[in-house]
């Protein structure tokens, strides 16, 4: 559905961002997580540089390369809450993924 959404939503009217990848409790599938960024809802000091910064950072961090996750995201606005949630992901593991990481993080709370 988000490919659907990204292909036909025109970029001046709104955004859709990857937020991170997860595995819900109870789950074995995990799930690519989206924010839809809504223009004239609080969202326009995003730029689409930000939001490819975001991007990248969030690849980065599927791939297991939390250092450069990292480093990325001090570029990304610190009012941010998704960044702010995988700041605070990766300080939980002194940037370092778990042994087991396959790329989602894993929701131990419904």
């Amino acid at each position: 559905m988000a490919a659907v959404v990204r292909r036909d939503l025109p970029p001046t009217e709104d955004r859709l961002r990857l937020v991170a990848r997860m595995r819900p409790r109870g789950m074995d599938n995990s799930v690519d997580i989206y924010e839809l960024l809504l223009v004239g809802a609080g969202y326009d000091h995003m730029t689409d540089e930000d939001i490819a910064t975001y991007k990248k950072t969030t690849q980065a961090i599927i791939a297991g390369k939390w250092d450069n996750a990292q480093q990325m995201l001090e570029g990304i606005l610190p009012d941010d809450g998704p960044a702010n949630y995988l700041r605070a992901l990766l300080a939980d593991h002194n940037t370092s993924p778990p042994s087991d990481w396959d790329g989602a993080i894993n929701l131990l709370q419904e």
